[in-house]
C-alpha cells in the first residue's frame, strides 16, 4: 500500500492554471501547486500552508497555519485496468473535480478505452457514484479492476465523503466474506488493521465482487 502512484494533474482557479503531478499511496493524496504542498485523504480536504496571494482557502473560526483548498478545479488522469474475459487491458480515466462550498455535484468522469470515450452527461456528489456510472457504460463482461469493485471493501454505513473513505478489509479476508449485515460490518471496522483507500486504487489482493454478495456500496 505504501508504493506511490503518480498521476498527471491540472489545477485551475482565479489565479491561473497549474500542471502538476498528483501522488497517491492508495490512501492519501499529495500535490505541489505553486510551491506549496497540499495533502489529504480526499480532494475536498487537501490542506497546505496558507498564502492568500496564491490560493483561496476555507474559512475557519480560529487562526491556522494550514488551510483547505477551495474554489478551484482539478482534472486528473488515472490509468485503470479493465478485466475482459479474464484478460486485462489498460484504459485512461479522466476525473474532473470542482472544489466549491455550494457545489452539490462536483465530480464527472470520462473513460478512454480502445479508442472509445465513455462519458456521462451527469455529475455526481461522490467518486463512488461517478465510477459506478463509468462501470455501467462498459460492455457486458467488462469490469473495472479497482478497490471500489473489490469484495474486500465497504463504506461506513454512517456515510462516505467525496473520495478516499472506502474501508479495506484485505487483512481480514475470511471475516470479510461473512459480512451480510451492518452489525457485522461495524464489528469488523473496529479491528486495528482496517484502513481507508482511494476508490481507483488496486493492490495484489484485489478480488472481484461476487454477484449477489452483500456490500455496503452501490456496486451491484
Amino acid at each position: 500500500m505504501k508504493r506511490k502512484q503518480h498521476y498527471k494533474a491540472r489545477y485551475e482557479d482565479k489565479y491561473g492554471i497549474e500542471h502538476a503531478v498528483l501522488d497517491s499511496d492508495g490512501m492519501d493524496l499529495k500535490i505541489v501547486l505553486r510551491g506549496i504542498e497540499f495533502s489529504g485523504s480526499s480532494f475536498d480536504s487537501l490542506a497546505g500552508k496558507i498564502d492568500r496571494s496564491l490560493f483561496e482557502y476555507e474559512d475557519f473560526k480560529v487562526p491556522c497555519e494550514e488551510g483547505i483548498l477551495i474554489n478551484g478545479a482539478f482534472c486528473i488522469e488515472i490509468p485503470l485496468q479493465i478485466i475482459d474475459a479474464k484478460k486485462e487491458m489498460t484504459s485512461m480515466l479522466y476525473i474532473d473535480v470542482k472544489l466549491a462550498k455550494d457545489e452539490m455535484y462536483p465530480v464527472s468522469m470520462q473513460l478512454e478505452i480502445a479508442g472509445e470515450y465513455l462519458t456521462s452527461e451527469m455529475k455526481f456528489s461522490t467518486f463512488e457514484d461517478a465510477l459506478i456510472d463509468v462501470q455501467n457504460q462498459l460492455k457486458y463482461g467488462m469490469k473495472i479492476k479497482s478497490c471500489l469493485f473489490c469484495r474486500l471493501s465497504h463504506y461506513n454505513p454512517v456515510g462516505n465523503q467525496l473520495n478516499g473513505s472506502l474501508h479495506c478489509f484485505r487483512n481480514y479476508k475470511e471475516k470479510a466474506g461473512k459480512i451480510n449485515s451492518k452489525d457485522l460490518l461495524f464489528d469488523l471496522m473496529e479491528e486495528d488493521n482496517v484502513f481507508e483507500v482511494q476508490e481507483m486504487h488496486k493492490c495484489a489482493d484485489f478480488d472481484l465482487i461476487e454477484e449477489g454478495g452483500w456490500y455496503y456500496k452501490n456496486v451491484k
